[in-house]
């Protein structure tokens, strides 16, 4: 058993087996009434998670092409592509969501937020803690809107960029971008318009710092739509040791 992950109505379990110990994985998807396997099996899936959408009828995932027969494990790894698979279809009616072929030897993962709203999107090229970030907005989290265009939101290739979690369109990042030790920033509102503020710690905890906190959720939905003041480009941090978070303006 590689990974698994439940639906998110818990009546399905889709689970990956690697066999031997490989890289390669095969998902398989259980009824949680019945107990019995589906007859679901997605195949060539490798370094990949696997996150449902909100209405617990698929799941995305990032596989590799097919590689020849009695080649399996010595094939070069390219062309991994990211998937939505919905349940009860066969593997070849899986709707491609996003791929690179200029970008053909990155490794590319889906992952749904909390509330169902975005597929946030990322790439990085080998094991490194770069990488960037994209997004869609499937709109509708009881009817998620798969074939929605796909954005991007970082392309620095200069830092790690790992989404912590949204509130609303406030999306919270970790990253070591000017900070050695991490720190927290978010994208409010977007698509990408940078600006900076300063905040008194490590997460974001107020609206003045781009938009309200998890622990604030009541005043998300008029602070988290405010566009953010322009501010020095340097002010990552001040004199007193203030850390800063960086926002953008993504929705009108």
């Amino acid at each position: 058993l590689a990974q698994y992950a439940p639906s998110p109505d818990a009546r399905l379990f889709a689970y990956a087996l690697a066999q031997g110990g490989a890289d390669w994985q095969t998902i398989k998807v259980r009824d949680l009434r019945s107990g019995q396997d589906l007859a679901d099996e997605v195949h060539w899936m490798r370094f990949s998670n696997l996150s449902w959408t909100k209405d617990a009828k698929g799941f995305f995932y990032s596989r590799y092409p097919e590689p020849p027969k009695h080649k399996v494990l010595e094939a070069a790894l390219s062309g991994q592509a990211l998937y939505y698979h919905r349940v009860g279809t066969p593997q070849a009616a899986d709707i491609l969501v996003y791929e690179r072929k200029d970008l053909a030897g990155w490794l590319i993962n889906g992952t749904v937020t909390e509330d169902g709203r975005y597929l946030l999107i990322t790439m990085a090229e080998g094991s490194g803690n770069q990488n960037r970030l994209y997004y869609a907005d499937l709109s509708d989290s009881k009817a998620p809107d798969i074939s929605a265009e796909v954005q991007p939101l970082i392309e620095a290739d200069d830092a790690e960029y790992a989404p912590i979690g949204n509130v609303g369109p406030v999306l919270y990042l970790r990253s070591d971008k000017d900070a050695p030790r991490n720190w927290s920033r978010c994208a409010n509102d977007w698509p990408p318009i940078p600006c900076w503020r300063s905040s008194s710690a490590r997460f974001a905890t107020s609206s003045s710092a781009c938009g309200p906190s998890p622990s604030n959720r009541a005043r998300a939905g008029s602070n988290a739509r405010k566009r953010c003041t322009s501010a020095p480009a340097n002010a990552t941090a001040n004199a007193a040791g203030r850390r800063c978070c960086r926002s953008w303006s993504l929705l009108p």
